[in-house]
């Protein structure tokens, strides 16, 4: 599973509920699901780590296709695991209603991964550690069990 196969997998979903997702949206929906995978399972999902933009965190590879005009925001077969089915689901039941801007917002919110990758650098694109996602995501997911 790569980045590229897990976004393919959200917007698969979005197709299902007949919803419709942008690539800003579809960036904070992958971070959420990156983030929730790496404390489940204490690693991360994929080898591509989060990189720190202007708008919140983005994966280099979904963005570089996007731009290409080589990502659509069609349904498409992906090989699936169960696992990340139910962090996609999780995520989406949690976040999904939320605006791209707003969860561009919530990115940016006191204490999140972005916030503090993003002074550590004078460029934009630097990655996240996975040290900073995992302490995010371990409050995001506590919060979620205690739902």
């Amino acid at each position: 599973m790569n980045s590229l196969d897990t976004a393919q997998l959200i917007v698969n979903k979005f197709s299902d509920q007949n919803k419709s997702i942008n690539i800003t949206k579809l960036h904070k929906l992958l971070y959420i699901v990156y983030g929730t995978y790496l404390v489940i399972n204490d690693k991360p999902l994929f080898d591509e780590r989060p990189a720190c933009f202007q708008y919140g965190p983005i994966f280099k590879s979904l963005q570089a296709k996007y731009k290409k005009g080589e990502f659509h925001f069609q349904k498409k077969d992906v090989i699936n695991n169960d696992d990340i089915e139910y962090i996609i689901d999780s995520a989406i039941n949690k976040f999904g209603n939320y605006s791209a801007v707003e969860l561009s917002e919530w990115s940016h919110r006191e204490g999140s991964a972005w916030k503090k990758a993003y002074p550590e650098s004078d460029y934009w694109g630097n990655e996240i550690s996975d040290e900073y996602v995992k302490e995010e995501f371990q409050k995001v997911v506590e919060q979620k069990n205690e739902e």
